[in-house]
């Protein structure tokens, strides 16, 4: 199984947090994601490709990049 990591900026709280979780896990080939706010990352596990979920955590208001 891939696993892809993110770096996301503007997380400043667990809402924060809540918010780009429930982004990433909305997306195709997503099975499971951990998101740290201390970090400022996210790693996704599947089949999904990290360009559409550093697309889509943008999109969100939080930019990223894959890692």
């Amino acid at each position: 199984m891939a696993e892809t990591r993110l770096s996301i900026s503007g997380m400043k709280c667990g809402g924060c947090v809540a918010t780009v979780e429930q982004v990433l896990r909305a997306q195709a080939g997503v099975e499971s994601v951990e998101v740290s706010l201390d970090n400022a990352s996210a790693v996704i596990t599947g089949q999904a490709d990290a360009g559409v979920l550093a697309k889509a955590v943008t999109d969100a208001g939080y930019p990223a990049v894959p890692a």
